[in-house]
């Protein structure tokens, strides 16, 4: 059966706008629902240290100042603030795994005002940047989702708005 949350997990809830790591193994990093916003979780399984990232928008050129008192709101700035704050706990660039999730379409919104428009595509780009690949991604354009992290493990789980179960984006068969 797949389980979203497990409560014999210590969860550490990652709020809109925000960023958390973690190595503690009895932690699950969980998102807010991403709604047009974009959830991104790293991970490196040498040494089992897990990121969540909760960006609300792609691009931070026309919003320096916010971007610099909270770079977790943009993609762009978002991700080498929670790769730094990862190396700090033992992980090395060469073995983070990362996954996305979000994007998804306002309820009557028009089409060009969806802040999620484009934010897979800047997150791509940023990974890019960062010599990183995505391992496991899910678009919620028709509807809402959130994201689980197993710090132990590494398991990204995602679970849609109004469904039970979840999709797993990426484990590792190499963690023990």
């Amino acid at each position: 059966m797949n389980v979203f949350y497990n409560p014999a997990f210590k969860s550490d809830r990652v709020e809109i706008g925000g960023m958390k790591v973690s190595n503690d193994l009895q932690a699950a990093l969980t998102s807010d629902w991403l709604g047009a916003g974009l959830g991104l979780t790293a991970y490196d399984p040498g040494v089992r240290v897990g990121g969540m990232l909760h960006s609300v928008l792609a691009d931070s050129t026309l919003h320096e100042r916010a971007a610099r008192q909270r770079p977790e709101l943009f993609v762009d700035t978002g991700l080498p603030t929670l790769l730094k704050a990862m190396s700090a706990l033992g992980a090395q660039l060469s073995r983070v795994r990362v996954c996305i999730a979000g994007g998804g379409q306002l309820l009557n919104a028009p089409a060009a005002s969806v802040p999620g428009k484009g934010m897979m595509a800047a997150a791509v780009l940023a990974l890019g940047q960062q010599g990183l690949t995505v391992e496991g991604q899910h678009a919620a354009t028709d509807g809402d989702c959130r994201l689980i992290l197993d710090v132990a493990t590494g398991e990204v789980r995602a679970q849609m708005s109004g469904q039970d179960g979840v999709m797993v984006l990426w484990k590792t068969s190499t963690v023990s």
